[in-house]
């Protein structure tokens, strides 16, 4: 497989779906007000026929890096970073973006 992209496709807007399961591993304390973690998981990715692979979806491994900011036990805020190195694309493909998350009854069940 040719690890290049036509130059009529870099300029194309093409559809590519993920579907994925990551886990991740605090290395600081849960004391601290901020904290980083390593993301590990693996993927599943569907892309879109104008990119003329041989197969339009595949499996991958996800590996990347959240920093992030506890505000309350409740509430926490960071960056993500992930890289995904999939079975069908022609190289890794880089995933970045803010997330929030807060946690309803500060994690318990009931």
């Amino acid at each position: 497989m040719n690890g290049t992209i036509d130059s009529d496709l870099i300029n194309d807007d093409y559809d590519i779906n993920k579907y994925y399961f990551n886990v991740d591993y605090r290395f600081n304390s849960e004391d601290s007000k901020f904290g980083i973690a390593s993301i590990m998981g693996f993927s599943y990715m569907d892309f879109d026929n104008k990119l003329n692979l041989d197969d339009g979806n595949g499996f991958g491994m996800d590996l990347g890096v959240r920093a992030f900011i506890s505000q309350t036990d409740n509430y926490e805020y960071g960056l993500r970073l992930i890289s995904t190195y999939n079975s069908e694309s022609p190289g890794a493909i880089l995933e970045t973006g803010l997330y929030f998350k807060y946690k309803l009854n500060n994690g318990k069940i009931f």
